[in-house]
């Protein structure tokens, strides 16, 4: 009985050590696998923090480019305009033509807001609408370009120091603040201008200025909408001096060319044929303006009687039909033609069924500066 229990007790002290073993074994095996879960983990973990990390820095670097473009389109922008107040010295003619131009003005050029266009240089220009087909002079001595191969997209450009300084069109394909443009009421272009805190200067032409700009608007006489306009440089001298001790050959031929293009312009804008130039109708009309210079009078009729069929018939013409404008004292072209529109018997000459025209232009006189168009139907 004894040795039984003894065998009984080591077997079962047998059983006990196996299952201790096992036990042992098995506790190994859990902390050996939480051993490699827990390294598992950490790797996991640390290649989120990795991942994590590039992400940051992706999105930091992304932030930083943005950053950079905005600045540089920024800047860009503002040497766009580069409308920066800058002094002008010419000989004997002007000073200090540039003004102290509101930066805070849009920036962007468009032909909704042709206005910006004041102050831009030459490439820019180039760039926006294209090269003039001829370029003169107007009476401020600043360079003027022209553009008058297609008239329904009549522009002429003045330039001083290789900057906008003025912008004169018929054409409908331009607008000013995004609101006026040809065909545009003169009681709406009043009230816009108002609001862009603009005050007419002569009701009589139209004139509007503000801290920055002069504004030429003309209006149609029977329709009372816009025909054309011209927005500059307010200017802080006063065009040339006009007089026969200055009397400027060369500046009187851009004058007569300007007011030839405006002319035909006019004509075209209302289905008229364009004009031709007769050079013997301008030695005409030259000479007439000469005459009322020195002999010290206004009138179609001279002092020796000879009215502007006399005149033209002592050159040889043939012609049917001819008619005369005369006028004096504007100090330039488009005022000139724009003034004569506003009467009807001068604007039915303009328009009238003619065919050609002779233009003649003289300074001097009583009032510095005198006009006359002769036309004639062949």
């Amino acid at each position: 009985m004894n040795n039984k229990k003894y065998t009984k007790n080591i077997v079962n002290s047998k059983k006990n050590s196996n299952q201790k073993n096992m036990l042992t074994n098995l506790n190994s095996d859990i902390i050996n696998r939480y051993k490699d879960s827990y390294k598992k983990n950490k790797t996991i973990k640390k290649f989120k923090i990795n991942k994590s990390r590039q992400f940051l820095i992706a999105f930091t670097v992304i932030i930083f480019i943005l950053v950079f473009v905005l600045l540089y389109n920024y800047v860009s922008n503002r040497f766009f305009l580069d409308k920066n107040s800058n002094t002008a010295t010419e000989k004997n003619v002007i000073s200090d033509i540039t003004p102290n131009i509101s930066t805070n003005k849009p920036e962007q050029v468009s032909k909704s807001n042709i206005e910006n266009i004041i102050g831009v240089n030459n490439d820019k220009i180039k760039s926006f609408i294209g090269d003039p087909d001829r370029k003169d002079k107007n009476e401020y001595n600043h360079n003027l370009f022209i553009y008058n191969k297609d008239f329904n997209n009549f522009m002429m450009i003045g330039n001083n120091e290789n900057k906008c300084t003025s912008f004169f069109t018929s054409s409908d394909n331009y607008k000013l603040f995004n609101s006026i443009k040809i065909g545009t009421s003169k009681e709406t272009c009043e009230k816009i201008l108002e609001n862009e805190e603009f005050k007419i200067t002569k009701e009589i032409d139209n004139i509007w200025i503000n801290d920055n700009f002069e504004l030429d608007l003309f209006f149609d006489s029977e329709l009372n909408t816009l025909s054309c306009f011209q927005i500059s440089i307010l200017p802080k001298i006063k065009p040339l001096t006009f007089d026969e001790k200055t009397n400027d050959d060369e500046l009187n031929l851009y004058l007569e060319k300007q007011m030839f293009d405006i002319i035909n312009m006019v004509r075209l804008k209302n289905k008229k044929i364009p004009l031709k130039l007769s050079e013997e109708a301008t030695k005409v009309a030259k000479n007439h303006c000469n005459d009322m210079i020195s002999n010290k009078y206004f009138s179609h009729e001279d002092k020796n009687g000879n009215k502007p069929i006399d005149r033209l018939k002592s050159t040889g013409l043939e012609f049917n039909k001819v008619a005369e404008n005369i006028s004096a004292g504007h100090r330039n072209s488009i005022f000139v033609v724009e003034t004569l529109m506003q009467s009807k018997e001068y604007k039915n000459n303009i328009l009238g069924d003619f065919n050609n025209i002779g233009i003649g232009i003289m300074q001097g006189g009583e009032y510095k500066i005198y006009f006359t168009q002769v036309y004639f139907s062949k």
